[in-house]
């Protein structure tokens, strides 16, 4: 008999699973077919980014069999040509159906967000983020002690989200993922503590890493590389996104790489790919080497680095991923080649200048060295960037030889504008003001892979002299500057 019971019930997971789906569909009331809907999922072996097919009723339906074999994270992004409608994160697992309803009101991503319902199996843990539980905290953590601060991340803010965790896994105890789900948040929140320690908190106070590292123990890094080598942290995508960051904080001083790779190393260009392939172990290796190979590549303006990253590319065991990394650094040639300096600037980029209906294209401003500056109202280190341009401008005032132009990118809101507007005039920012009202000039200098501010300088003919100039702020500005407007 026990026999009989063992062989139906093997019978009936079998069969469950080859009819049972994974599946994300739903209905987006008020869509309009220029909206685009992209999909990012992500799990320890899976990173996808795939743009969505809605019909013009906004209805979608995506078969997710065979992609989400484990539990995973997707991103979900709905934007119009000037904004994005809304960002989600939802959380799915094997033989989860969910289905997504949202009333779409462009021009309040709050309000279109909180129209969303969620139904089906997994709806439960989807809606960790959805609505906001918890009153907003208005502390200002980051300008605390470091004790204080570690504290705060180790109790005050993980106390709250693992009740809300544990109240929606007990939504659906019958979902054989629960157990699984709590691990991946628990190490989720751990990393997540570390990229606001290192990053929010080390960064905004300028504590180096020789500081930082006594207070790694209290956040659970007995052994801080020991640990970032785990095979399991591949399952956190606050993890992912870490390791994304990890060459960025190294070279700012908050991290250091152990002193025996990094004298091995030091004198090599990319020293933290040699480090990295010695440093970590199995998939982890391959994947923070084709994280760091990828953002590497994105980032760079500079074709002869994106040949020197190639380089790197079979030292990933995985072969999927070599061909993706492959693909992305030839694309990234591609790109910048139209782009590089001595190429002129594009006769079809055009701006928009504030405050008026009238549009300029940069070949109509020809006969100066231009210093063009994208940055946008909401963006902190742009605004931190005034008042060096405005110092910029005022020592250049008489050199009829040059001119300084700022270009408003991703900037569209009303409440933005206004902003922008306001700002402009509270600061006085008398020198010419574009905006770049159909993202043309963003996309042509790839400037959001990278993000703003971001600046491009111009010859006197249309001529790119530096696609990705330094800042203002920058000591050597003036200098670099003179040097430019010195020759012929």
């Amino acid at each position: 008999m026990r026999s009989l019971f063992l062989t139906l019930l093997v019978l009936f997971v079998v069969k469950f699973n080859l009819t049972a789906q994974t599946n994300l569909s739903g209905k987006l009331s008020n869509y309009k077919t220029d909206y685009t809907l992209i999909m990012r999922l992500s799990n320890s072996t899976v990173k996808l980014d795939s743009t969505i097919d809605v019909s013009s009723d906004g209805k979608f339906a995506i078969n997710l069999q065979g992609l989400v074999h484990e539990p995973s994270l997707i991103q979900f992004n709905l934007s119009g040509i000037n904004n994005i409608l809304f960002s989600l994160n939802l959380f799915l697992a094997p033989n989860y159906s969910l289905t997504l309803y949202a009333n779409i009101k462009e021009g309040d991503s709050d309000e279109t967000k909180n129209s969303i319902v969620l139904e089906g199996k997994g709806k439960h843990l989807s809606e960790l983020y959805l609505k906001r539980y918890q009153p907003i905290d208005t502390t200002k953590w980051v300008e605390k002690d470091i004790k204080t601060y570690v504290d705060y991340l180790n109790n005050t803010d993980w106390k709250y989200t693992e009740r809300r965790i544990d109240s929606l896994l007990n939504e659906d105890p019958s979902d054989p993922y629960n157990q699984k789900w709590r691990a991946i948040f628990a190490l989720n929140k751990k990393y997540l503590n570390l990229n606001n320690f290192i990053g929010a908190y080390c960064g905004s106070n300028d504590v180096p890493f020789e500081k930082a590292e006594i207070y790694l123990k209290d956040l659970g890094f007995s052994d801080f590389w020991v640990e970032l080598n785990r095979e399991e942290n591949l399952t956190s995508w606050s993890y992912k996104s870490f390791i994304d960051r990890i060459s960025g904080y190294e070279s700012e001083g908050l991290l250091k790489f152990p002193n025996n790779f990094y004298q091995k190393y030091k004198h090599l260009q990319f020293y933290n790919f040699p480090i990295f392939n010695e440093l970590f172990s199995g998939n982890v290796r391959d994947y923070v080497l084709q994280s760091q190979i990828r953002r590497g590549v994105l980032d760079t303006r500079i074709a002869e680095e994106v040949d020197s990253l190639q380089s790197f590319i079979p030292w990933v065991n995985n072969s999927r991923s070599q061909k993706d990394l492959q693909q992305i650094a030839e694309q990234r040639k591609k790109k910048l080649s139209e782009i590089n300096p001595g190429n002129s600037i594009s006769k079809t980029i055009k701006l928009k200048i504030t405050g008026t209906k009238d549009t300029v294209t940069l070949q109509d401003l020809k006969g100066k060295l231009i210093f063009l500056e994208s940055w946008a109202s909401w963006c902190g280190p742009c605004r931190e960037e005034i008042p060096h341009l405005k110092k910029l401008v005022a020592h250049y005032k008489d050199n009829p030889n040059i001119a300084f132009i700022s270009v408003a990118v991703s900037d569209y809101k009303e409440r933005e504008v206004k902003k922008r507007m306001q700002l402009i005039k509270d600061e006085k920012m008398n020198w010419m003001q574009l905006e770049d009202i159909s993202d043309n000039f963003f996309d042509y200098f790839k400037i959001g892979e990278k993000g703003i501010p971001h600046n491009v300088i111009l010859d006197k003919e249309g001529v790119i002299v530096d696609n990705d100039s330094i800042r203002p702020s920058n000591p050597g500005i003036i200098a670099y500057i003179d040097k430019l407007l010195s020759q012929k």
